[in-house]
Order: structure tokens, then sequence, then C-alpha cells
């Protein structure tokens, strides 16, 4: 007869395996590429009247660091410098 069903036990592990991949992607995603893309970027809003002092602001989202995250430590730094 032939098998046209999985089994309970035979989709549970592959539930369990595909959750498993996608939980190591995941990381390795968030280890390898998220954890060095930081950037300063800039935009320019014409929104105050004409002759107005211009405003600057700093937002800083999602910021997480490590100890062991030198490059990004240099980075958050040199931001005291922006005029």
């Amino acid at each position: 007869m032939p098998r046209t069903h999985a089994t309970a036990s035979s989709r549970l592990a592959r539930v369990l395996g595909l959750g498993a991949l996608a939980g190591a992607a995941g990381l390795g995603y968030a280890a390898g590429v998220e954890v060095r893309w930081f950037a300063l970027r800039t935009t320019e809003l014409p929104i105050l009247p004409a002759g107005s002092e211009p405003v600057r602001v700093l937002h800083i989202s999602d910021l997480h660091v490590t100890p062991a995250q030198h490059l990004k430590q240099s980075w958050l730094r040199s931001l005291a410098e922006l005029k």
C-alpha cells in the first residue's frame, strides 16, 4: 500500500526540523550581518519657515552593544563630534 499521508510523528519531526533551521538562519543573520549593520543617515526636512535656524536631531534606535563590539563603540564615540 503506497504511503500517502505522513504520520503525526514524522510531521512533528519535519516542523521541528524546519523550526530549528529557521532559528539557525536567524541567529546566523544576527551574528554575521546585523551586528555590523549600523550607519549614520542624514535627511533634510524643509518644514521650518524660511530664515529659521535649523534644528538638528540625533535619533539612535535599537542600539545593542556588547563589550566585544569595538567597532560599534568607536562609531558611537564619533557621533559626539557631529556638528
